[in-house]
């Protein structure tokens, strides 16, 4: 008995020796394949940053060339433009990206004043000064295996600047009587191409219970501070005195007397020379009609001289036919000088509106009594005396081209407004132009809308 006890512990005792064995043989491979593992991960590691830094740097330098690429595609162009006027994306993307150097898929972002613009949307400048172009260069998607997107930007300062006067219309000449309701504004406006209508003033002194010639300045200022001045006058008169009706009787009655008389001298003088004889009295009729006639015959001779003269005095400033021959060839002296061969109608119109505008003051003494000596309303004062109303401006723009064979047409011709004329191009399209403040439009002028 104690024998088999003492067998059984024996084999126990193996047993637990080989469970031991095995364990330590398990710990031991196990410990090996962490140390491998171990091994593994440091050379892993080792060798994903070393591919790291290779890669990297050669990412680095891949963005670094489409930045320099797409920078260089971007023209640092500077511009002044007009306050009011507009830009699309197209226009920008013209004069600021040179699009053949861009790296391939690359897209152009445009912001005006951190504003944005798709590519159909124009934008409007309304802020005299400075005003900031972002181009923004977006190339993304093109290095491999990488998400990388690669941003270029450049700022571009453009100056805006406000130019163009407000214009004033209906100012003209007054005549009133003393004790009369006058308003110095009225039928006056002004307006402005961007700022729309503006205020208008009135400086001056005027008495409306004093007879006299008052002198008054009609003003307008738009938002940036130009200033359009136009000076009128209003003439305020005593009321006319009736006249006596029997002063009037009187002066007829002697008028009567005075016609009677010397209706029975003549016929006296008649009778007389009738009682000679025949051929006498034919002889002395004769001589008396010669005689009495010899205010008629000066007229005549005054006629002849005026119709011996009157190819000399065609061409003479002194009638309104002469003026008009004057600045027809004026005006055909002016376009063989602007207009050359190979010009669209549109530079041929450009050119005729910068002409007027460039060459021609404005005449601020506009009424029917002044135009008498100033000549304001007619194309001789814009083309021969070099300062008109708008009216002359606009007949000297009628006379330039017809000089040079283009189709045009005067608005508010006839009426006491602001006018402007509009010329034809090939397509049968009407420009507009305004040549006191060199307005070349497609579109409508502004006062019109």
């Amino acid at each position: 008995m104690d024998d088999l006890k003492i067998k059984q512990n024996s084999d126990n005792s193996k047993n637990f020796k080989k469970k031991k064995h095995s364990i330590l043989i398990f710990i031991s491979v196990l410990l090996k394949a962490i140390l491998i593992l171990i091994i593994l991960a440091i050379f892993l590691g080792i060798i994903g940053v070393l591919f790291n830094h290779f890669y990297s740097k050669n990412l680095d330098k891949q963005i670094s060339e489409i930045d320099a690429l797409n920078s260089k595609a971007i023209k640092n162009v500077t511009e002044t433009v007009e306050y009011g006027s507009s830009i699309t994306y197209n226009d920008i993307i013209t004069k600021l990206v040179s699009e053949n150097e861009l790296v391939k898929g690359s897209k152009v972002q445009i912001y005006v004043n951190d504003k944005l613009l798709d590519n159909t949307e124009e934008y409007v400048f309304k802020n005299v000064g400075s005003n900031n172009i972002k181009v923004k260069i977006v190339c993304d998607k093109l290095i491999e295996h990488s998400n990388t997107t690669v941003n270029t930007e450049k700022q571009i300062t453009w100056n805006v600047v406000d130019t163009k006067k407000p214009i004033l219309t209906g100012v003209h000449d007054s005549e009133i009587k003393i004790g009369d309701k006058f308003d110095v504004k009225s039928g006056i406006t002004a307006k402005d191409e961007v700022d729309g209508d503006l205020e208008v003033t009135v400086e001056g002194d005027l008495n409306l219970k004093k007879a006299g010639t008052y002198t008054l300045t009609a003003k307008a200022t738009d938002k940036n501070n130009n200033e359009t001045t136009q000076t009128f006058k209003v003439t305020v008169k005593e009321e006319e005195k009736k006249v006596a009706s029997s002063s009037t009787s009187t002066n007829s009655s002697s008028s009567n007397k005075t016609s009677s008389s010397s209706s029975n001298n003549n016929s006296s003088s008649s009778s007389n020379k009738n009682s000679s004889s025949s051929s006498t009295t034919s002889g002395s009729s004769s001589n008396k009609n010669s005689s009495s006639q010899s205010s008629g015959s000066t007229s005549n001779k005054n006629s002849g001289s005026s119709s011996s003269g009157s190819s000399s005095s065609s061409n003479s400033a002194s009638t309104k036919a002469g003026r008009l021959a004057l600045a027809k060839a004026e005006a055909k002296r002016v376009v063989a000088k602007i207009i050359t061969a190979g010009m669209t109608n549109y530079q041929k119109a450009e050119a005729i509106c910068m002409y007027i505008t460039n060459n021609v003051a404005s005449q601020n003494n506009q009424s029917t009594e002044a135009y008498k000596t100033n000549y304001g309303n007619e194309a001789y004062a814009a083309l021969v005396m070099k300062i008109a109303a708008c009216s002359g401006r606009c007949k000297a723009v009628t006379l330039l081209c017809d000089a040079a064979g283009l189709k045009s047409q005067h608005i508010n011709k006839d009426l006491w407004t602001h006018q402007w004329n509009r010329i034809q191009m090939e397509d049968g399209s009407w420009l507009t132009i305004d040549s006191q403040i060199g307005l070349v439009t497609e579109g409508k002028h502004f006062l019109e809308e």
